[in-house]
């Protein structure tokens, strides 16, 4: 087994006070996207229902212990109150803002919780740099990658008519290694290609992976907001 670096223990160290935070129980439970988070769940012992625009998204998924239905974020077709906990992680920002408040009152309507799982900007001019370069690029091709402040989540929470019960930002202070930095940058490069984006972002992103090898880079904090009935 490879050893993890101070970076690998600490985000593993993360993952899991966030995934601690809606202490699941009975009831079932909605994920907006199915992924990673869709396997935290499970793992925790949750009987899940993800949701995907995505059918090629879902049809991908193998050995899958829950239940996949395709649909619009904006357009659940559920029952009202019928998922003790709704959660969102990793997903809003890659959807319109201008349809969060909507997305967020869906999922109010169908369940009795709501977990909102988002990464934030962070202040340092490379992880900046990073996010505005990824941002461009998405854009460039209709996509969404807007990443907003915690207090963001929390307001629209509020306006759904949720009392907030957790609201809380996690923040590495470890960097990357080298070899992690590269990596992602081969990640990122990987997905540009995969979306056909501009050459010119690709390139960008190159040359930022060596200033971010040379200064070092953390991880996006990330905000966690909890809110029920």
């Amino acid at each position: 087994m490879m050893k993890l670096s101070e970076y690998e223990k600490e985000q593993k160290m993360i993952d899991q006070k966030i995934w601690s935070l809606p202490k699941i129980e009975k009831g079932l439970m909605l994920d907006m996207g199915v992924g990673d988070s869709t396997r935290k769940l499970i793992g925790l012992g949750a009987k899940v229902v993800a949701v995907d625009s995505d059918l090629n998204n879902l049809v991908k998924q193998k050995n899958f212990d829950g239940m996949l239905v395709q649909c619009n974020a904006s357009y659940l077709p559920f029952k009202d109150s019928v998922f003790e906990l709704s959660v969102a992680s990793f997903t809003l920002h890659e959807i319109n803002p201008l349809l969060h408040l909507n997305v967020v009152s869906k999922m109010t309507r169908v369940s009795r919780r709501v977990m909102i799982v988002e990464p934030m900007s962070v202040q340092e001019p490379v992880n900046k740099r990073y996010d505005d370069i990824w941002s461009k690029a998405m854009h460039s091709i209709g996509r969404f990658e807007d990443y907003q402040e915690i207090m963001y989540w929390k307001k629209l929470m509020e306006k759904c008519g949720l009392r907030i019960t957790i609201c809380e930002t996690f923040m590495g202070k470890n960097r990357m290694t080298s070899q992690e930095i590269d990596e992602l940058i081969k990640r990122t490069v990987t997905l540009m290609n995969s979306y056909y984006v501009s050459k010119k972002y690709i390139e960008e992103i190159k040359d930022l992976g060596k200033d971010m090898i040379n200064k070092g880079m953390r991880r996006s904090s990330i905000g966690v907001v909890i809110g029920e009935h």
